[in-house]
This record gives structure tokens, C-alpha cells and sequence, in this order.
């Protein structure tokens, strides 16, 4: 019984496709067929706009891929100058965000520590004066070594990472 049952359903099936075809033909003709008499009494004035707006209204056959693209074409994007400008804006926070990490010196040991241990890390010359000049009382030199460690330790950290270990101490410290 269960072979009978699915022989109707494949039955079923083959004639509804058969039905759906023919209705998907009947309809792409009578399109056809209107668009042919609509076009038959315009004249070529309004043909040429009515061409200009369907072809701006006919959606495109195309993949996901070409439809971003379209919608990415009308985006606004910045000029060359525009660029440059914003990325040295977003050069001069990060290392504004370093030298707000570095500045306070009892700190700094826990901070260095949490950023060598970042396995791509490497211990610079400037990380291991800051840590000295963290422990004296010249100002002023600390000032100047947490300036180059933060100028340093931006350079390196290209994904970031240096960076999350450092917030990541300052929160477990507050």
C-alpha cells in the first residue's frame, strides 16, 4: 500500500508541474502580448522614457553577488584625502588610548605583564624603560617612556590584542 501511495504523490506531482508550466506560459505570453500593443501606441518620445524607467524598475536576474554590488554603487565613499585624514585621526586615538593606559605608573607592571602574555607579543626596549622609569620619580622621563611604549605598542598591535589584554587588567583592577 505504501508503493501505491507514493506512486499517486509522484503522480500528483508530475501533473501539477504540468499545470503550473502551462499557467507560467499562458501568463509570460499574455505579457508579451500587452507589452507588444503597449508599445505599438506610445510614441518614441515616451518609448525612450518608459524603456529608461523599466529598465531602472526590471530587477536583476542576477546572484546576491550583483545586487550588492548595484546597492553598493550608490553608497557614498570617501575621497583619497578623506581617507588618509580619517585614518591618521583613528592613528592619533589609538595612541591616545595607549598613553591613557600607560599613564598611571603603579600600573604599568600589571598592564606590561597582561600584554606580554599575548603570544605574539615582543618585549621591546621601550616597554622594559618604561617599567624602570615607572618605579623612579622623574615625571617627566616616565611621561617620555610611556609616550614611546604607547607609540611602539600601537605599531605592534595590529589586531588588537595587545590592547584587550591591557583594558582587560584595568577592569579586573577597578
Amino acid at each position: 500500500m505504501a508503493v501505491t501511495a507514493s506512486k499517486v504523490t509522484r503522480f500528483d506531482q508530475r501533473g501539477a508541474r504540468k499545470n503550473r508550466v502551462a499557467r507560467v506560459s499562458a501568463k509570460a505570453a499574455g505579457r508579451t502580448k500587452r507589452d507588444d500593443d503597449r508599445e505599438a501606441e506610445l510614441d518614441d518620445e515616451t518609448r525612450e522614457e518608459v524603456d529608461a524607467s523599466s529598465a531602472k524598475a526590471r530587477p536583476d536576474n542576477g546572484t546576491y553577488l550583483s545586487m550588492y554590488f548595484r546597492d553598493m554603487a550608490l553608497l557614498d565613499v570617501l575621497r583619497p584625502e578623506e581617507e588618509f585624514t580619517a585614518a591618521r585621526e583613528i592613528e592619533a586615538l589609538e595612541i591616545m588610548l595607549w598613553e591613557a593606559v600607560l599613564s598611571h605608573p603603579p600600573a604599568v607592571d600589571r598592564v606590561l605583564d597582561a600584554v606580554q602574555a599575548v603570544p605574539d607579543h615582543r618585549v621591546t626596549s621601550e616597554s622594559k624603560t618604561l617599567r624602570r622609569t615607572a618605579g623612579g620619580g622623574d615625571a617627566k622621563a616616565f611621561v617620555r617612556a610611556a609616550t614611546r611604549a604607547a607609540r611602539r605598542l600601537r605599531a605592534d598591535d595590529v589586531d588588537h590584542l595587545f590592547v584587550e589584554a591591557a583594558l582587560g587588567v584595568i577592569d579586573r583592577m577597578t
